[in-house]
C-alpha cells in the first residue's frame, strides 16, 4: 500500500517449477512498511517480539495493573489527606465549641472549709493565709498589704482564682479560639491555664497553683537563701517561659512583672496572668481594696512598663514583644539585687520615677541602678539587663538572643546536676528554717502554756490539754478571799476609761506578784473585785486559812504604797473579807472555759468583804477558828454582827501576824481588862512569856473600832453596808506612839487565839522584857 492509501503492485514473485530453485522476485515500485520505511533492510521481523500468541511476553500482562495501582493509591491517599484535613478542622472546631476550658463554679471547693462555692464572690471570701499564691501583689517593696489570689480546690487539685471584672462575656470566635489556645498551652516555665467561668456576674479564671508564691515574695523573703547559680536559674526560667509564649499564637505576655512570675514546689519559675486579651477586653479597672486604690501604688505598677507604652493611654496599651523584653530586663535586675526595680531611689516618689522614665530620650534615659558589686558578680547578666531596657524597642535583644546570652551565663553542669545542687541547698536552708521555727514554736508553746496556767489551775489545764473531761469536785474546807476598792465608783467618775484600766492593771500586777509567794489560786477579777482561794484544786490540809491570811496581809500592806497613776495624791483603800467552808469547783464553758467556785461559802466570803471596813481584813468565825490552829495573828473581835442574808455572825478583824517559836513551852497568867461600854463585854486575859516572841510592827497597831455604826443582833436600826467611804478617817497609823483607849470604843484583839482589849495588848507586849520571853504569848478569852 502506498502512502496515499492505494494498493499497487510492488513485487512480483515467479516460482520456478523446479523446487530446488529460489523464487524470482521482481520489484516495480518501492515497498513501504508500516513505519513508512522501504527496503528489505527495514522489513519487520518474521516473528513478532512477543510471538504470534504473545507467548514470549506473558510477564507484561500485569504491566497495566502495576501502573494503575500506584496511581489509584496516590489518588486514594490524596483523597484521605484531604478528608483528614477536613475532619481535623471539623474536630478542632468541635473541640473549640465544646469549650473544655469552661469551669463549673459548683465544682470549686473552698480550700479552708471544703464547702462548695457557687459564686465567685463566695470564693473571694476565702481567708488569706501564708500558703496562698500571689498573682497580683499590690503592696510592693517596703509597703505592707498584699492582694492575694484566692485558692480553691477544683477536681482534687488546688487552683489560683482571679476575678474578671466584667458583667457578661459575649463568646465570639476570637474569644473561643483564644481560650482554647490558652488551655492547650503546656510548658515547664508557663503556668497552666485551668479554665474560666463565663456565667454572667460570675466571671473568673483559674490558673495552676504554685505553693511558693510569687518571685517577688521569694526575693523579699530573707529566710530563703539565693546563691549565684540560683539567681541565674530564676532569670533563665523567666526567659525560657517568655520564649515559649513568643513562639505561640499568643505572641507576647503583655503584663510581665515579678509578681506575675510564680515559684512552684520544685523551685521552678513560671509565668502567669498572660494572654486573654480578647476575653478581658473592656474589663473594668477595679482594685482590690482601699490600700491598693492609691496613686502611690498605681504608679508602682508602671515600673515594668516601657517608655513607649507610657507615652500612650493605658487603655490603648496592647503590648509587644519588645515590651516584654523591657520588663524582663527589670525582672533580671530584681533577681540580681533582691530588691525592687527602683529601690535605690528612695528620695523619689513612684510618680516622679515614672515621669523621669517618660521624659527620657535615646541618648539619656532614667533606669534602675545596678551596684558595682552586682556587675562584677554577674557581668553578662548585668549587661543583658541594660540592653533589655534600652530606650528604642528595635535595639533591644530578642528573646532568642537573650536565651543564648543566659545559656552562656549558666554553668556547664547539666540540668539534673543543677537541680540536685539546688535541692541540696534548699534542703540545708530548710533545716535551718525548721530549727528556727521549732525554737519559735517552743517559745510560743511556753508562752501559751503560761497564759493557760494563769487562766486555769495547772492540773486542770493539763487535763484539758490531754482532752480529759474535767468533772466538778467537792472540797470539804477551803478559804476564799474577796476584796474591792473603796469608793471605786467615785474614782471612776473622775477618770477616763483608759486611766481606770491603767490603774487596775498596775494594782492587780502588784497583787499578782504577792499571791505568787503563797499557795493560793486567783479565781477571777471583775472590775475592782479580786477573788482568791486556797485549798483547791490542790488540797493543802488546814493550811489554806493561813495562806490566805498571809496573802491578805501582804496585799493590804502593798496598797499603802500604791499611788494612783493619774491621781498621785489620792489614797487608795480596799476592803477585804475572808471565809472558810466547803465549796464545789469545776470548769464551765467551752468557748472560753472558766474555773468557777460554787456554794454558800462563796456568798459568805463576799458578805465578809461587804461588811468589812476600809483597809481592814474582815473574817468569819470559821476562818478565825482555823487560824488559831495554824498561826499566830493579832485579831480584833467585832462581836456579833448582823450580816445581810446570813443573820448574826461573830466577825473578826485580822490585823497582823506575830512571829513566834512553836517549840517554846507555855506559861500562862491572867490579866483582867475593864468593861467595854460599846459591847458590854467582860474580858479575861491569859498570857505567857515566850522566847523570841516579838510583835511585828506595821501601820495598823491601833485600830479604832468603827463598829459603832454597825448594829449588833439586838439593834433595830438597819445598817447600810455601803456607807463606809469615810470609815478610814479615824484609822490611826500604827507608828503613832500615842495609843489611846476610847471610853466608847474597845479594841478587841486576839493573839494566838485569845481576845484582848487593843490597849491592853500594847501594855502586855511592852511589859514583857527580853529576858522573860522564853515561851510564846498566848492570849485568849
Amino acid at each position: 500500500m502506498q502512502p496515499n492509501g492505494r494498493y499497487e503492485i510492488s513485487y512480483q514473485v515467479m516460482t520456478p517449477t523446479n523446487s530446488t530453485q529460489m523464487p524470482n522476485v521482481t520489484s516495480s515500485k518501492p515497498f513501504y512498511w508500516a513505519d513508512g520505511s522501504t527496503g528489505f533492510d527495514n522489513a519487520p521481523d518474521d516473528v513478532p517480539m512477543c510471538g504470534f500468541s504473545n507467548e514470549k511476553c506473558k510477564e507484561d500482562e500485569y504491566r497495566t495493573i502495576k501502573i494503575a495501582i500506584p496511581s489509584v493509591g496516590a489518588a486514594i491517599l490524596a483523597l484521605l489527606f484531604i478528608i483528614s484535613v477536613l475532619v481535623t478542622r471539623k474536630m478542632k472546631r468541635l473541640r473549640i465549641q465544646s469549650m473544655p476550658w469552661k469551669l463549673n463554679p459548683e465544682e470549686l471547693i473552698d480550700s479552708q472549709t471544703n464547702i462548695p462555692r457557687s459564686t465567685f464572690q463566695s470564693i473571694m471570701s476565702i481567708h488569706d493565709n501564708d500558703s496562698q499564691v500571689t498573682l497580683t501583689q499590690k503592696g510592693l517593696f517596703s509597703d505592707k498589704g498584699y492582694t492575694f489570689a484566692k485558692v480553691a480546690n477544683y477536681r482534687g487539685s488546688q487552683v489560683a482564682v482571679k476575678a474578671i471584672h466584667k458583667d457578661v462575656i459575649h463568646m465570639t470566635k476570637d474569644i473561643l479560639i483564644e481560650l482554647h489556645t490558652m488551655h492547650s498551652m503546656k510548658h515547664v516555665h508557663v503556668c497552666y491555664f485551668v479554665g474560666a467561668s463565663v456565667e454572667p456576674n460570675n466571671i473568673f479564671v483559674c490558673w495552676e497553683y504554685c505553693s511558693k508564691g510569687s518571685l517577688q515574695d521569694v526575693l523579699w523573703n530573707d529566710n530563703i537563701k539565693l546563691d549565684k547559680n540560683f539567681k541565674i536559674s530564676l532569670a533563665f526560667d523567666v526567659i525560657k517561659g517568655l520564649e515559649y509564649i513568643h513562639n505561640t499564637s499568643i505572641g507576647y505576655h503583655g503584663n510581665l512583672k515579678s509578681s506575675n512570675c510564680v515559684i512552684d514546689s520544685y523551685l521552678s519559675c513560671k509565668l502567669t496572668d498572660f494572654g486573654l486579651r480578647h476575653f478581658r477586653k473592656g474589663e473594668a479597672q477595679v482594685l482590690e481594696d482601699e490600700f491598693t486604690n492609691t496613686e502611690h501604688v498605681k504608679y508602682k505598677e508602671l515600673f515594668w512598663t516601657p517608655p513607649e507604652d507610657l507615652a500612650i493611654s493605658l487603655d490603648e496599651k496592647t503590648g509587644t514583644k519588645p515590651s516584654d523584653m523591657y520588663a524582663c530586663g527589670i525582672i533580671i535586675k530584681e533577681i540580681l539585687c533582691r530588691n525592687g526595680p527602683y529601690t535605690e531611689f528612695e528620695e523619689l516618689t513612684p510618680k516622679e520615677i515614672i515621669n523621669k522614665i517618660r521624659e527620657g530620650s535615646d541618648k539619656e534615659f532614667f533606669r534602675p541602678l545596678l551596684p558595682v558589686e552586682v556587675r562584677k558578680e554577674f557581668p553578662k547578666c548585668s549587661s543583658l539587663a541594660i540592653k533589655l531596657w534600652n530606650e528604642l524597642p528595635e535595639t533591644r535583644p530578642t528573646v532568642a538572643e537573650a536565651h543564648k546570652i543566659m545559656k552562656r551565663c549558666s554553668s556547664n553542669t547539666t540540668v539534673v546536676d543543677n537541680m540536685i545542687n539546688t535541692l541540696e541547698k534548699y534542703a540545708n536552708n530548710l533545716e535551718d528554717i525548721v530549727i528556727d521555727r521549732t525554737k519559735q514554736l517552743a517559745e510560743e508553746k511556753t508562752r501559751s502554756e503560761a497564759l493557760l496556767y494563769r487562766m486555769l489551775p495547772r492540773d486542770v489545764a493539763e487535763d484539758l490539754k490531754k482532752g480529759i473531761s474535767v468533772k466538778a469536785e467537792s472540797f470539804d474546807s477551803v478559804t476564799i478571799y474577796f476584796s474591792d476598792i473603796v469608793s471605786f465608783t467615785s474614782l471612776c467618775a473622775r477618770s477616763t476609761p483608759y486611766q481606770v484600766v491603767d490603774m487596775l492593771n498596775a494594782l492587780y500586777t502588784i497583787f499578782d506578784a504577792k499571791i505568787s509567794k503563797h499557795d493560793v489560786y486567783k479565781v477571777e477579777t471583775i472590775g475592782d473585785a479580786y477573788m482568791l482561794v486556797s485549798g483547791l484544786p490542790k488540797k493543802n490540809g488546814e493550811k489554806h486559812a493561813q495562806e490566805i491570811a498571809n496573802c491578805a496581809l501582804e496585799i493590804r500592806n502593798a496598797v499603802l504604797d500604791f499611788k494612783v497613776p493619774h491621781v498621785p495624791e489620792y489614797s487608795l483603800k480596799i476592803r477585804i473579807g475572808l471565809h472558810t467552808g466547803p465549796a464545789v469547783a469545776g470548769v464551765v464553758g467551752l468557748t472560753m472555759p472558766r474555773y468557777c467556785l460554787f456554794g454558800d461559802t462563796v456568798n459568805t466570803a463576799s458578805r465578809m468583804e461587804s461588811n468589812s471596813l476600809p483597809m481592814m481584813i474582815n473574817m468569819s468565825e470559821s476562818t478565825f477558828q482555823l487560824l488559831q490552829q495554824t498561826g499566830s495573828y493579832l485579831i480584833q473581835s467585832r462581836g456579833q454582827i448582823d450580816v445581810k442574808g446570813k443573820g448574826c455572825m461573830n466577825l473578826y478583824f485580822l490585823n497582823e501576824k506575830v512571829r513566834r517559836n512553836n517549840n517554846s513551852s507555855i506559861e500562862t497568867r491572867v490579866i483582867s481588862t475593864q468593861d467595854d461600854p460599846a459591847r458590854n463585854h467582860k474580858k479575861t486575859i491569859k498570857h505567857s512569856i515566850g522566847e523570841n516572841t516579838r510583835h511585828t510592827p506595821n501601820k495598823y497597831r491601833s485600830i479604832p473600832n468603827n463598829d459603832d455604826n454597825i448594829p449588833n443582833c439586838d439593834d433595830k436600826t438597819p445598817y447600810n453596808h455601803d456607807n463606809t467611804q469615810n470609815d478610814d478617817d479615824n484609822i490611826r497609823n500604827y507608828d503613832d506612839k500615842t495609843l489611846k483607849n476610847d471610853d466608847t470604843r474597845s479594841n478587841h484583839c486576839q493573839l494566838n487565839g485569845g481576845v484582848v482589849d487593843g490597849g491592853d495588848v500594847e501594855e502586855l507586849l511592852s511589859s514583857i522584857s527580853d529576858g522573860e520571853r522564853s515561851t510564846p504569848v498566848v492570849v485568849e478569852i
